[in-house]
């Protein structure tokens, strides 16, 4: 389906599962919804994050049911998620920081530049690991920022001594 002027952006949600459950309850109510980075998303799941997640779009006319359809669904969806966070005790749920989201999507950029755009995506390895530093708050995922720095540093320097032997 392409996206013409009678498409518009409902949401945009961080991954690809929630966008299709939030686009399976649209459609359950009757109103037509569409996924225009569904299968870049599922294909290439490392640009999702450049991507800024998963578009649900839905025609003009059905915007307003939509945003309330949304509404009523996210509020589904917190009330049992806090159903299921009764059951557990605050110690076992575990806290997730911005230094842990960036130290793992450090981890992913610099795996990823293994395969593609080495350069680019180990530098932007490094500026996240550069941002958690700089936070200075404890993290948890310390392994995914140590290999994150490890495997840039050794790639972009074994790119600095490639064009070193190619120029001299």
């Amino acid at each position: 389906m392409p996206i013409s002027s009678t498409w518009v952006l409902l949401a945009k949600l961080s991954d690809l599962e929630q966008a299709e459950l939030l686009a399976s309850f649209l459609r359950a109510h009757d109103v037509q919804s569409y996924l225009p980075d569904q299968y870049t998303t599922s294909n290439l799941w490392l640009f999702s994050t450049a991507l800024g997640g998963c578009r649900v779009m839905v025609h003009t006319e059905d915007l307003d049911q939509a945003k309330a359809l949304m509404q009523s669904y996210q509020a589904g969806a917190s009330s049992q998620s806090e159903s299921s966070l009764e059951t557990t005790s605050a110690e076992e749920t575990p806290t997730r920081s911005a230094s842990d989201d960036d130290a793992q999507r450090a981890f992913r950029s610099a795996v990823f530049g293994l395969l593609i755009l080495p350069v680019v995506a180990h530098l932007y390895a490094l500026f996240l690991c550069g941002r958690i530093v700089r936070r200075a708050e404890p993290f948890s995922s310390r392994t995914h920022f140590w290999l994150a720095v490890g495997i840039s540093l050794f790639v972009l320097a074994l790119v600095v001594r490639l064009l070193w032997l190619a120029l001299s």
